[in-house]
This record gives structure tokens, C-alpha cells and sequence, in this order.
């Protein structure tokens, strides 16, 4: 992107976050219409992602009201800008939701989330939709449900990439985004892979960042058998070319990142990512194909996974609202132990509200 479109774009995500905060108030509850709040980054270095969050919620909220709405009402998503763009802050436009009725909130992402995960999960007049990976995220906030990637998962299919020959040590090197997603991300790896006969080093860089070449140098000192990269996305390709150009050659494995761009793997680089089967290609059920020919119709281009998350949201929390009469402290129990087929393909809910999403491990 070069400068000029790139300060088109950061100018007109400052002015579509305006705007969504210039309605003070939520809609009442009862005056025909069922909030739904959404907290996410719109401006910043995730906002791109947010907004495909959000998008993605808008048209599930056209798919339920499509079909009568909630009880006969009306779905109408309420987003906020978690990053302040407004001048509240993430727990001001949580409480201010709340004040205006909004029973059913989505937040996200982790940068923003995590800091105040022990606040979300007292509140009790709410139900809260974590849109982040943060691994524990539902454990201790018993009126919520993740409908979205969870990193522990993410970290299990990961870990499977280091190779244990017998008689040495293996040497791990663990790169994390420097965030709170990166730092949960990461250390639930770190958990994952730090088995007997392992050395673990890990460092962590900011993200977006362009010139990784003196982390590179260090990590090509260290001899490592596999090198680890949790991070969004943006960084991904600069990380494993710098790492390549330093001489090494061996396994560099990469977490799910928002919109993955493809590049030429540098030769004697053994590079792998986890991706949704959603973004692969490989849902093909009638509601994810319905759903990528309806995104496409009204925002002319095709949907990330965060999108798809979006949409089931929608369509998964308005089930609930209806099953719980309205109830939020009654909808996590319809999430225990439930499966079902979303826009992101099969989600499997444990009794926690925590879902295994369709994952796999690509090596390129």
C-alpha cells in the first residue's frame, strides 16, 4: 500500500468510527428491536479485521430478521470502537452499552479484551461474546460463550510441528507479537512445547514491524530446530525472509493470522501456518456457501474468517437470546455441549461455551 492509500484509508476508518459513535444511546430493548452491542478496534492496527467482524455480524443480523427476528423483533447491531476513537474507553462503552439495555455484547480483540477480562466476567446483567483467542477466555465468566478462533487450539495443532529425534536436545525459538494476544498466545505454546529435552527461547516483537534483522542474527545463533511466529498477520512475510536471509534453514511455523497474504518461501525454509478450513476453501455446507455469495453481493469482495465468526455470532447469540426468554444469565447452557454447522463451518461447544473450530496445519 503506499503512502497516499494508505493515509486515505486510516483517514476514512477514523471518520466510519465517528460516526458509528455518534449515536450516544443503544435502541431500546422493546421498541421493536433487540440490540446487539459490539465492541472491537474499528480504528487502529487491527481495524481491518474488525471491520470484517463487524460486517459480517450486519449481514447475520439481516439474516435473522429475514426470518421474523428475535420473537418478532428486530436484530440491530450497536458497534463501539473499542480503541477509544470516541473518547471512552473499552470498559466506559461497556458500561454504557449496559445502561442502555444491551443484553448481549460481542468484544474483541485480545489487545483490548484481555486487560479487562476479570471486569467482563463478574458482570451478570449481560451476555458477553468473547471475539478473541485468549485461551481461557469462558472458564471464569460464566455468562459467556467464544464464538470465534481459540487460541488454545490454535497452539495444540502448532506444537505438533516439532520433530524429537532421540539423544538431544531440541531447540525452540518462540516469536510473539508484543500484546496481549501475543503474550496468552504465546505462553500457551510455550506451555505446549517446553517438554523434557527442550530449550525455549523466546523474545517478542512490536507488531507491523519491518526490519527484523537483529533478532534474526541472534536466533541463527541459537541453531534452532523450529522457529515459532505469533503475530496478526502483517509482519509474517518480512519475519520469515529476514530469518532466511541470516542463513537458516529449517521449520518456521506460523499462527492463524486475520488475512493471510500468500509470498514465495524462501528456499531451505520449512514454513507452515494454521488456517480454517473456512479461508482454505474447504467449507462447502449450504450456509457457509450462502453466506460467502451474500457478503460478496453486498460488500463486493470475499470474507476473512473473522467475518464468518461475525455472521455466526449473530445468528448463534439470537438463538440463544429466544431459547433463554430473554434471559441472559439463562443462554450459556444453550451453548454447552452444542454443535452446529456456521458460515465457518462445524463448531463443537464444550461445557465451558469454549468451541473447537475446523482447524488445519498448512505446510507450503
Amino acid at each position: 500500500m503506499n503512502a497516499k492509500c494508505a493515509k486515505f484509508f486510516a483517514a476514512a476508518c477514523a471518520l466510519a468510527a465517528a460516526a458509528l459513535a455518534g449515536c450516544s444511546s443503544a435502541p431500546k430493548f422493546g421498541e421493536n428491536v433487540y440490540p446487539m452491542g459490539a465492541i472491537l478496534p474499528l480504528t487502529g492496527e487491527n481495524a481491518a479485521a474488525a471491520r470484517e467482524a463487524l460486517n459480517g455480524m450486519e449481514l447475520g443480523a439481516e439474516k435473522v430478521n429475514a426470518s421474523g427476528g428475535i420473537a418478532g423483533l428486530k436484530v440491530e447491531i450497536v458497534p463501539r470502537d473499542a480503541n477509544g476513537s470516541d473518547k471512552l474507553s473499552f470498559e466506559e462503552n461497556f458500561d454504557a452499552l449496559r445502561r442502555d439495555g444491551v443484553r448481549v455484547i460481542s468484544v474483541g480483540f485480545d489487545e483490548v479484551v484481555v486487560p479487562w477480562h476479570q471486569r467482563i466476567a463478574k458482570c451478570d446483567d449481560a451476555f458477553v461474546n468473547f471475539l478473541c483467542q485468549y485461551p481461557p477466555a469462558t472458564v471464569d465468566a460464566p455468562n459467556s460463550v467464544r464464538i470465534f478462533l481459540n487460541g488454545a487450539q490454535d497452539g495444540d495443532a502448532l506444537s505438533k510441528v516439532v520433530e524429537r529425534p532421540d539423544r538431544r536436545d531440541v531447540r525452540i525459538v518462540l516469536m510473539s507479537v508484543d500484546s496481549m494476544f501475543g503474550k496468552a498466545c504465546g505462553d500457551y505454546l510455550a506451555f505446549c512445547v517446553r517438554l523434557e529435552r527442550t530449550k525455549l527461547y523466546t523474545d517478542v516483537f512490536s507488531q507491523n514491524t519491518r526490519d527484523f534483522s537483529i533478532f534474526s542474527s541472534q536466533m541463527k545463533r541459537l541453531y534452532p530446530d523450529c522457529i515459532f511466529y505469533i503475530g496478526r498477520g502483517g509482519e509474517l512475510e518480512n519475519f520469515v525472509k529476514s530469518v532466511a536471509s541470516e542463513g537458516y534453514k529449517g521449520r518456521v511455523a506460523a499462527s492463524a493470522v486475520f488475512d493471510f497474504k500468500p509470498f514465495k518461501i524462501p528456499e531451505g525454509i520449512k514454513f507452515c501456518r494454521t488456517a480454517t478450513l473456512f479461508e482454505l476453501g474447504k467449507i462447502n455446507t449450504p450456509v457457509s456457501r450462502g453466506f460467502v455469495a451474500e457478503y460478496k453481493s453486498k460488500y463486493g469482495k470475499a470474507p476473512t474468517w473473522p467475518a464468518a465468526y461475525g455472521y455466526d455470532a449473530v445468528m448463534e447469540l439470537s438463538k440463544a437470546v429466544e431459547a433463554a426468554k430473554f434471559n441472559p444469565s439463562k443462554m450459556r447452557s444453550y451453548f454447552e455441549g452444542r454443535k452446529t454447522d456456521g458460515a465457518i463451518g462445524r463448531l463443537e461447544f464444550d461445557k465451558t461455551a469454549d468451541p473447537t473450530s475446523e482447524l488445519e496445519l498448512v505446510s507450503y
